[in-house]
């Protein structure tokens, strides 16, 4: 099965900016731009405005992947553009939530306290991945390790690879085709949480080291 569809989403945009001047830093801050610029679309009552911000989102995580494959073919790898696509990430990630949270406000008064739960969920859950790359080591699950083994695969696998990873923006766009931004949002107040818990917990040497 195809281990990573945003992966193969990506290539043409790929080819697209590789005949460009612009350098893989540069894609990184127009994915910036366009993933900050689709968060007020999801406070919205209207779900055609929830749609055009999903697609937005949707474009960032594609931009997201051209940067890394545009800074290896153009020999462009450094540590300032690792640490912008991390903290890229977190910004964006924890913005998404901030306008789910605002929409939840106005339409859901009552279930505020979830997704202001779900909101400091992923907000610890990107620091703990900007702290990891602090003391130099990862806890993201690496698509690139993975692809030379796809058929070793667990369907278990390849679902936690690509809807809670490299492709939950695909995910994330059906949860607002379907309108269920309440169960997706008490999933994550949930599972974000016990994320950056055990993260905290299995790896507290690591991240806080003597």
């Amino acid at each position: 099965m195809p281990q990573n569809i945003n992966r193969l989403l990506t290539r043409p945009l790929t080819r697209l900016f590789l005949k460009t001047s612009l350098s893989a830093n540069q894609v990184t801050f127009l994915g910036l731009a366009i993933g900050l610029a689709a968060g007020p679309f999801f406070a919205q009552q209207r779900q055609d405005l929830n749609l055009v911000g999903a697609l937005l989102f949707q474009l960032y995580y594609l931009l997201d992947n051209c940067d890394g494959e545009i800074a290896r073919l153009k020999n462009q790898q450094s540590s300032f553009g690792s640490w912008l696509d991390i903290t890229t990430d977190t910004l964006v990630h924890t913005w998404l939530y901030l306008w789910l949270a605002l929409w939840v406000k106005n339409a859901h008064p009552e279930l505020t306290d979830v997704a202001l739960f779900a909101l400091t969920g992923i907000f610890f859950s990107y620091s703990l991945c900007l702290l990891a790359r602090f003391r130099g080591f990862t806890i993201t699950l690496n698509p690139d390790a993975l692809e030379k083994s796809t058929e070793s695969l667990s369907l278990r696998q390849w679902f936690r690879l690509n809807m809670t990873n490299e492709n939950f923006s695909l995910f994330f766009c059906l949860v607002i085709l379907f309108n269920l931004k309440i169960p997706f949002l008490f999933a994550t107040a949930i599972g974000a949480n016990c994320l950056w818990i055990k993260l905290l917990v299995s790896k507290r040497k690591k991240f806080f080291p003597t």
